[in-house]
């Protein structure tokens, strides 16, 4: 027996047709249609707007109601700017409260709201020895979350023949206790952050150039999936991917990659990225700091920063939903023209079923 929950099937109409056929003389199944729930995601279909909206919005409400949070305050950022918190050698508080609240984040951090994963993942750092100040941390993201109630992840049909773009960004020496860098990046399409990380980095990097290096290796590794994902699924994107990164004299080195002092330590591994840009699958640009979206999965922003790379990313309140291009976007095509963003999500979700096993 073969019991499987909420499976999205995509593609062409004949396609799927084709799909769900083959599957139901294998399995007995139910046909739901489009998709309206999956795995505690909502899916709103506006047709003659082009836009799809998802959000987890009751699978927030469920996890503040179950720790007694839902009537607390709100604040406007998840974590407080130039907060530096201990690493303990035992706990000070409940660690099992403390990790259940942490886990039940994750999944909305990976889900729909990508504004929260730099903090997730930093607090992470102290699930074995919490203490007050980090439950008080921790508390903070769900008095956030708490407050952006409206906030939806939108995405935008009329834009699917654009191109992806990514961002990548670090804080050098940006975790105090360990003084490795934090690497984040952001791949936008149709409107929307389709791929996101934050990461520390396995090694202490020498210089912010160095650092840059490695976190462009991280970045590039996603954007090669998303090729092989897109080529799967038989939507073609046109190379280079275009990478925007405010380092300058990273970009210099590996446009030119010269094995001399400053450089020839670093791993061969990370000259990896020269191979691709020779190649011609990725190009680098240069974005001011002040612009660069991937700044959100490094360090905590001060609100008016935070809440712009927000809407940079896709999170758009309900009542901006109806507006043909909201603030992020506005953003990034008053600097670069108009970049190509995520195809597929809006490609999958105009065309898929939703199928239940049992």
């Amino acid at each position: 027996m073969v019991y499987v929950d909420d499976l999205l099937v995509f593609g062409s109409k004949q396609r799927i047709a084709k799909e769900k056929k083959g599957l139901a003389r294998i399995f007995k199944m139910h046909d739901l249609g489009k998709a309206r729930w999956f795995l505690m995601m909502e899916v709103t279909c506006d047709w003659v707007a082009h836009m799809i909206t998802i959000d987890q919005w009751q699978y927030i409400w469920k996890i503040l109601e179950c720790f007694g949070l839902e009537n607390t305050q709100s604040v406007s950022t998840p974590m407080a700017v130039n907060i530096k918190l201990p690493k303990l050698e035992t706990p000070e508080v409940d660690q099992h409260l403390y990790q259940s609240m942490l886990r039940s984040l994750m999944y909305a951090a990976i889900g729909t709201w990508p504004n929260i994963m730099f903090t997730v993942h930093y607090l992470l750092q102290f699930l074995v020895a919490p203490g007050s100040e980090h439950i008080m941390a921790l508390k903070h993201v769900y008095w956030y979350l708490n407050g952006m109630w409206d906030l939806r992840i939108t995405y935008h049909g009329n834009w699917i023949g654009d191109d992806i773009i990514g961002f990548t960004d670090l804080d050098w020496a940006g975790d105090a206790n360990s003084q490795r860098p934090v690497s984040g990046y952001a791949f936008i399409f149709c409107g929307m952050a389709v791929a996101w990380s934050a990461k520390k980095q396995p090694m202490i990097a020498l210089s912010s150039t160095e650092a840059e290096y490695m976190a462009l290796t991280h970045a590039r590794k996603e954007s090669t999936f998303l090729e092989h994902l897109y080529r799967n699924v038989s939507i073609p994107i046109s190379p280079p991917i275009f990478l925007l990164v405010d380092n300058q004299s990273a970009i210099a080195l590996v446009e030119n990659p010269i094995f001399h002092t400053c450089s020839k330590h670093i791993e061969v591994q990370h000259h990896w990225v020269c191979e691709k840009i020779e190649g011609g699958l990725i190009e680098l640009e240069y974005i001011p700091t002040a612009d660069q979206v991937a700044d959100i999965f490094t360090k905590p922003l001060m609100v008016e920063k935070f809440q712009r790379f927000c809407g940079a990313l896709g999170l758009v309140p309900v009542e901006l939903q109806g507006l043909s291009g909201h603030v992020g976007v506005a953003m990034q095509m008053s600097y670069f023209g108009q970049w190509n963003i995520f195809r597929l999500i809006s490609y999958l979700f105009l065309t898929t079923s939703l199928l239940y096993f049992f």
